[in-house]
């Protein structure tokens, strides 16, 4: 029961959040819109009419996909750096059901406002470009969900360095442009960018989208797995960084 309240707290926390810096939320959705029209407009005038049908498709669900991650990874490293910086990390350490618990409620949480966020932003781009995917939906969502943790995982990483080096902003937003490598490499068949943290999924998806294709399943709980192996490196890396911000009496300063 107590773990039900925990997570319908932190549920009510992130929409309440969003709800009130309402203008923030807005303008966040509108900035990430604009990009996908500067992207798009800039390669139409240098690709001119080569760029319609499967890359135009390929493009839209990229760049989709590429804000899944980035919402993500800011939901976590973010987060932490934020509660670092104000100083109330500490005060989450009291919390009778743990700290990394109330961290993964909150994750869940930001994640299923960014299927709202994103899918949102999908729809404007189709309703710009023209173009309307074929998307099926539970499909979609359901490896979103198998390779998010990957993500989070580097999430925790930039978490635990905002826990003793408090400012790491530059090293945020650096991240975000490597993210772009992990959504356009390939990774079906099985090859050595498949191990890549959500490459395997956010290529599947891609030409599971643009090309129809569907996939074993052994594939998805291959994604599972490699989803959950970065999520349990991240962590255990956060963990150490902890253990040295506690070390140091890090947790409850700026």
């Amino acid at each position: 029961m107590m773990y039900w309240v925990a997570f319908k707290g932190e549920l009510t926390r992130t929409f309440i959040k969003a709800k009130r810096y309402g203008f923030d939320t807005l303008s966040r959705l509108l900035m990430t819109y604009f990009v996908f029209i500067a992207i798009f407009y800039g390669l139409k005038f240098m690709t001119g009419p080569t760029l319609n049908g499967g890359k135009l498709d390929e493009l839209i669900i990229g760049y989709i996909l590429w804000t899944f991650a980035v919402s993500a990874y800011f939901e976590n490293s973010y987060d932490l750096a934020e509660e670092s910086t104000i100083g109330t990390l500490e005060q989450l350490h009291l919390a009778p059901i743990g700290f990394h618990t109330i961290v993964l409620f909150r994750m869940i949480s930001g994640y299923l406002l960014s299927i709202i966020y994103n899918i949102s932003v999908l729809y404007l781009t189709m309703l710009t470009t023209g173009r309307w995917l074929d998307l099926p939906i539970f499909n979609f969502l359901l490896i979103v969900t198998l390779a998010i943790p990957s993500i989070y995982g580097i999430g925790y990483i930039f978490g635990g360095l905002a826990l003793v080096y408090k400012k790491i902003e530059s090293s945020l937003m650096l991240i975000q442009f490597i993210l772009i490598l992990f959504v356009s490499l390939p990774a079906w068949p099985l090859q050595k960018t498949s191990f890549l943290p959500f490459t395997a999924g956010a290529h599947s998806i891609n030409r599971m989208v643009v090309y129809g294709e569907s996939f074993p399943v052994w594939w998805y709980f291959f994604i599972l797995g490699i989803s959950l192996f970065y999520f349990f490196l991240g962590l255990g890396i956060f963990k150490l960084f902890e253990t040295k911000a506690r070390r140091l009496n890090l947790l409850g300063q700026y």
